[in-house]
C-alpha cells in the first residue's frame, strides 16, 4: 500500500485529508518542530497546529 493509498483509507477514521498528511508526515520524520512539519508537507503552519490538535 503506497503512503496516497494509506491517506484515502484513514478517511474512515474520520480523518480529513490535511489530518492525514500530517499524520503521516509524523510516522515519516519522528520527532519534529511544527515550523519543520509544515514546511516539508507544504502546509500552512497554522492548520498544521489545528490539526495536530486533533490527532
Amino acid at each position: 500500500m503506497n503512503t496516497q493509498q494509506i491517506i484515502e483509507s484513514l478517511a474512515y477514521f474520520g480523518f480529513e485529508d490535511i489530518d492525514s498528511k500530517v499524520y503521516m508526515g509524523l510516522l515519516q520524520t519522528g520527532p519534529v518542530s511544527v515550523g519543520s512539519l509544515s514546511s516539508r508537507l507544504g502546509i500552512d503552519r497554522g492548520k498544521t497546529y489545528r490539526s495536530l490538535s486533533k490527532l
